[in-house]
């Protein structure tokens, strides 16, 4: 037998609140920008706001809805246009670039700042 479940809505036992996942974590945020001479522009995304960029190789991505603490997990793939070989990374100062409203990155190639073609990220934790 087959069934089909349509709603517009889940909501908790309440109906004031969204469920709460057990035994499950979700994202919280993620976003897909492309970068074009060091400005970054969302393609796609979900619980960013927008990315400012803050200097060479420097963003600041800004949430819509606020993270609990600022000890949620981030992971972000930077992609660059040059030869293979070379290396690429983000590095994320000691936490003084987090706050539950945003979170900063610095994106590194070769060991020198440099501004990624493309971004992608995703984010874990608790929404306050």
């Amino acid at each position: 037998m087959t069934s089909v479940l349509n709603v517009d809505t889940i909501a908790d036992k309440a109906g004031t609140g969204p469920v709460a996942l057990t035994k499950q974590h979700a994202a919280k945020a993620w976003a897909y920008s492309v970068v074009s001479g060091g400005t970054p522009a969302l393609t796609d995304s979900f619980n960013v706001s927008t990315i400012t960029d803050v200097g060479v190789g420097d963003y600041k991505f800004n949430l819509v809805s606020a993270m609990n603490n600022a000890t949620f997990a981030t992971s972000i793939t930077p992609q660059y246009s040059t030869a293979s070989g070379s290396n690429s990374f983000f590095h994320q100062e000691d936490g003084s670039d987090k706050a539950t409203t945003s979170f900063g990155l610095d994106h590194f190639q070769n060991g020198t700042k440099a501004d990624p073609t493309r971004e992608s990220g995703i984010i874990f934790g608790d929404l306050a």
